[in-house]
């Protein structure tokens, strides 16, 4: 595969679902030359845990594009749409449309509409929704229809109601670990602050920033068990791609939606086994 001509856009519903769920996938795409965009269907300003929370919403877009940085990727667009009140409606369709036609991706990541969360759930409606719709030309005449029909694929998540996540796709991510929980870090707002208070996290566990190494144990304890645990839960499925011998002890695991293009067995290893 020629990754320089890659196109990925990974959708989530606030700033830092991109990041936690395909991040280490994203920086390998990003090594190969591929361009990967970020986007957040809301603004995050609800993701704060003191009243009130003037502000938070311009520190999130601020705290995601210096992730993207340390990511890789090209960009992180943050729409204005208010947090906890995304809607799949059609305007936002159309909005999404002509984004995806405008960066022609050939992979598109969201979230399961099973996801604890309204806003998740809403988000992987929008692209689901506008999948099919990407290639009539009558649908949002505006913006043309590309050539490229994208596959869409599911981020991880530990739902089993209706069903578990069925893992299409496993990326070994032992070896960029380090630079996914420094990426990651850049989200002080959520992972330092917000989230620490929402969890019950201890204030002894969270640790002074500049102990980098202190940072890495702390995210990966919290907020990246699921790399770990998606290794062990389907096992098979990676032992079935990297081997039995020394499997990876991490993970990103993918589910292909069926709505989008449809990937063979040799071309889903051909792009996530890097």
């Amino acid at each position: 595969m020629n990754f320089g001509d890659l196109r990925v856009m990974v959708i989530g519903g606030h700033p830092d679902d991109a990041d936690q769920f395909a991040g280490c996938t994203a920086i390998k795409w990003s090594d190969r030359g591929a361009r990967v965009r970020f986007v957040s269907t809301c603004n995050g300003e609800k993701g704060w845990h003191l009243v009130p929370n003037d502000g938070v919403a311009e520190r999130r877009k601020g705290e995601a594009a210096a992730a993207a940085k340390a990511f890789g990727v090209e960009s992180y667009d943050i729409w204005e749409v208010p947090d906890c009140e995304i809607e799949p409606t059609v305007e936002l369709r159309r909005r999404l449309t002509r984004e995806v036609r405008a960066f022609a991706p050939h992979v598109i990541l969201t979230h399961r509409t099973c996801d604890y969360h309204a806003d998740h759930r809403a988000c992987s409606r929008l692209v689901q929704d506008m999948t099919y719709m990407l290639g009539l030309p009558n649908w949002c005449p505006e913006t043309p229809v590309p050539a490229v029909r994208p596959a869409v694929f599911f981020l991880t998540d530990d739902f089993d109601c209706p069903r578990a996540l069925r893992p299409d796709a496993v990326v070994a991510v032992d070896d960029v670990m380090p630079r996914y929980l420094d990426a990651l870090s850049r989200h002080v707002s959520q992972f330092f602050e917000f989230l620490p208070a929402d969890m019950g996290i201890a204030a002894a566990e969270v640790p002074d920033r500049a102990d980098r190494e202190g940072v890495r144990r702390y995210l990966e304890k919290w907020f990246a068990t699921m790399k770990r645990t998606d290794a062990e839960r389907f096992a098979d499925r990676v032992a079935a791609w990297y081997g039995a011998s020394r499997p990876p002890t991490r993970v990103e695991a993918f589910e292909m939606s069926r709505y989008g293009r449809q990937m063979s067995e040799a071309e889903l290893r051909e792009l996530f086994m890097m």
